[in-house]
């Protein structure tokens, strides 16, 4: 019989009083990602297979990955690598996905970051990050 590792993952779930297209541009615009994660502007076109990067107002990028999936305004999924902690450098890129669900005048939105290598430096950090 053969056992396979399970590799850790974080899903967190909250719900928004909000429309989908509202929460939508809080997740892709700079503008508004500015308001809701840490102060950090989205820089990406959006495209498949395009860079996705968060940025200081001062243009340093703290998070880099390319878009994976973009099916507006439903399910973005992008690479991760964190580059603000030093313990994260040797980490591979791990994998977030934004999913948004209408539920009456409110919307479900779940994040799930997976695709980490173990229980690296990134999962350890990150699990305290996102629910904020």
């Amino acid at each position: 019989m053969t056992t396979t590792a399970v590799k850790p993952k974080h899903v967190f779930t909250t719900i928004i009083k909000t429309t989908p297209e509202k929460l939508w541009q809080a997740l892709t615009t700079p503008e508004m990602s500015q308001q809701y994660y840490y102060g950090f502007s989205i820089k990406s076109n959006l495209m498949v297979g395009s860079a996705f990067d968060y940025c200081l107002p001062n243009g340093e990028v703290i998070v880099s990955g390319t878009v994976l999936e973009f099916e507006a305004p439903k399910r973005l999924v992008t690479s991760f690598k964190g580059h603000w902690d030093p313990s994260m450098a040797q980490d591979t890129e791990s994998r977030v996905t934004y999913e948004i669900e209408q539920q009456g005048e409110c919307c479900r939105l779940t994040l799930i970051h997976d695709e980490f290598a173990g229980e690296t430096a990134t999962y350890t950090i990150l699990g305290g990050g996102w629910p904020g």
